[in-house]
């Protein structure tokens, strides 16, 4: 939930974010306006894990989406040599989990850690032109 008066300071959420790591980025960039995150132990939110990407994407589109976001995030908000660190430490993870991971997956883990080393940063991101 967002008040009013925060969205219309902060603005929406930014496009460029597709699917994940858009209500960080809000967050993060309401929290440089001035305003706070509150925490609500009460509240309830179903999240049905997986129902959007499952059904469209593959493991590896998913991976690979939510690790372009991340690595954007880190971009927009701490520069290129913080998404340049992101990006090894969640290459690595992926090439460990292809070997420990999920069988199912271990596949789709090894391509996602071969992709993100695989160009530039910046092309990677979708930074330049």
């Amino acid at each position: 939930l967002l008040r009013r008066d925060a969205v219309e300071e902060v603005g929406l959420f930014d496009e460029r974010f597709f699917m994940f790591c858009e209500e960080a980025d809000w967050c993060r960039r309401a929290r440089d306006e001035g305003w706070a995150t509150v925490y609500v132990p009460a509240a309830e939110v179903v999240h049905v894990g997986e129902a959007t990407t499952r059904s469209v994407w593959s493991w590896e589109r998913t991976f690979r989406e939510q690790e372009r976001s991340h690595l954007r995030f880190l971009a927009k908000h701490d520069g290129m040599r913080a998404a340049a660190a992101g990006r090894m430490v969640i290459g690595v993870g992926y090439l460990l989990r292809s070997v420990v991971g999920r069988s199912a997956k271990r596949s789709a883990y090894r391509r996602t850690s071969w992709w993100l080393f695989s160009t530039s940063l910046r092309r990677l991101l979708a930074l330049e032109g």
